[in-house]
């Protein structure tokens, strides 16, 4: 079945979001059917995009982030949202080797994403980047993760590369192990995406297309299966406040939801379903016939 992939879809019940105008979805869902079926941001990119995380036990990866304690609050920005360069990253981890030495040896895999080498192999396990809403308690860490983790914290934070970024400054890392135990991976005849972590990926890979026309087109023509594919998309991961999470679900339901909308209609698709961390959401041909079902106003908090 041609499924979506979105982390981070939902939003807290507590927020208070602007209307969403998306009539086509809104009609959409009227049909529609949830299964609740309850997972981790980490656990959809480990069934549906993510199956090359292994390392060896002597190494962990490295995140940089930015963080920002408040009176009741902690607020930790990652990724792409640092707008950290691949020179940016090569500096700071030339810096930490040098104060490291033997003891540990960090390498850019990416900008945003470094692995860390150690002489022996590592005993703790700590949560992924993908869950860095659960944060991890300092009071149950390993103690040689603790004092890595404060130690880098130390370096960057009073790091001069920082004073000169126009970007917030990078004055932390997260670091963490591959899952020791990974969900089953479900692969796609071919996924789009416009995560980063498509690098960590098996799958035949493309950008996420302008349209589901296009991607239909682009199925077509190399004969893929179109019922076969995957769109995995962050979207909803970077929308930094309500405004945009509206905004972003505007060009959503222009782009994607009205012509999938015209294909379900039309027979040309069959079935399609959105994933999400809370469950799936399956949708089909709207039943003429069913005109007692209520009509449906999604709010952006639940399905």
């Amino acid at each position: 079945m041609f499924t979506l992939i979105f982390p981070h879809l939902l939003r807290s019940e507590h927020e208070q979001l602007p209307e969403l105008n998306i009539p086509t979805f809104n009609h959409l869902l009227r049909h529609a059917q949830f299964q609740a079926a309850p997972k981790s941001t980490a656990e959809l990119y480990q069934i549906h995009l993510c199956d090359q995380l292994a390392q060896p036990q002597n190494c962990a990866y490295a995140s940089p982030i930015n963080q920002q304690m408040g009176m009741n609050s902690v607020t930790i920005q990652h990724g792409a949202a640092l707008a950290i360069t691949a020179a940016e990253a090569q500096t700071l981890c030339d810096g930490l080797n040098q104060l490291y030495g033997a003891d540990a040896h960090f390498h850019p895999i990416r900008p945003d994403l470094w692995q860390i080498q150690f002489p022996q192999n590592i005993d703790w396990q700590v949560e992924n980047i993908f869950n860095l809403n659960q944060l991890l308690d300092p009071n149950e860490a390993a103690a040689d993760w603790l004092q890595l983790a404060t130690e880098t914290q130390m370096y960057l934070h009073a790091h001069p590369m920082n004073q000169d970024r126009k970007s917030c400054p990078i004055n932390g890392l997260w670091i963490w192990n591959a899952p020791s135990h990974a969900p089953a991976f479900q692969p796609a005849a071919k996924i789009a995406s416009d995560s980063a972590w498509i690098s960590h990926s098996s799958q035949d890979c493309a950008a996420i297309p302008t349209d589901f026309q296009t991607w239909q087109r682009d199925c077509a023509e190399q004969n893929i299966d179109l019922s076969a594919t995957k769109i995995f998309s962050e979207t909803f991961v970077h929308a930094a406040d309500t405004y945009s999470y509206a905004e972003q679900w505007a060009n959503w339901e222009r782009n994607f939801f009205a012509p999938i909308a015209a294909a379900l209609q039309s027979g040309s698709l069959k079935q399609m379903k959105i994933v999400c961390e809370q469950g799936e959401l399956c949708f089909q041909k709207p039943k003429a016939w069913a005109f007692w079902k209520p009509e449906k106003v999604f709010d952006g908090k639940k399905f």
